[in-house]
């Protein structure tokens, strides 16, 4: 372990899906520095048993564009509580939205957002908060309320940005 980092996530268990590409593999590198334990996922099987060699971390090889990927990483979790999830798994496409054909559509949609969102909704996976006086897990975001206002006077969810719905800084900033 990097001894400047102090160690300050010995004994943390993070989950990195898209551990096997370059950002992903990047920071479970330095979560490992800091002393956490892992549990890697990416497609590349052989990326993944490499790096989880190296790091001696779990592995669950996934691919989030198949209907059971999200699930086969839940399975493998079993009952462990997480203190973080690293989601670096994702895809581009370049040239005008209306160009894209449906697979890539459908690449793009379920690697960047359906397989996080399967991943992140599921009860079975449970990350621990940061506040003692709070509860053990963290609720799955359609139960969360905004993070930015303590008291949120419409009841909005999670901040989106243009839906009239400002970060606490941007309302501090504005002139009465």
């Amino acid at each position: 372990m990097d001894q400047s980092s102090g160690g300050v996530l010995v004994g943390k268990h993070f989950l990195v899906v898209g551990a096997t590409g370059q950002l992903g593999s990047r920071i479970a590198r330095e979560l490992n520095s800091r002393g956490a334990r892992l549990t890697l996922s990416g497609r590349d099987r052989g990326k993944l048993d490499s790096l989880a060699a190296e790091l001696e971390a779990g592995a669950v090889p996934a691919d989030l564009t198949a209907p059971a990927g999200p699930g086969s990483i839940i399975d493998a979790l079993g009952d462990s509580m997480l203190d973080g999830l690293v989601y670096s798994a994702g895809v581009v496409a370049f040239g005008p939205a209306s160009e894209l054909d449906d697979d890539t559509l459908d690449e793009l949609l379920l690697t960047n957002f359906v397989g996080y969102a399967r991943l992140r909704v599921c009860p079975r996976v449970r990350i621990r908060t940061r506040s003692p006086a709070a509860s053990s897990t963290q609720s799955p975001p359609g139960n969360r309320t905004c993070r930015h206002r303590r008291s949120c006077e419409n009841g909005a969810p999670l901040h989106v940005p243009g839906s009239g719905h400002p970060p606490a800084a941007a309302q501090r900033n504005r002139r009465p």
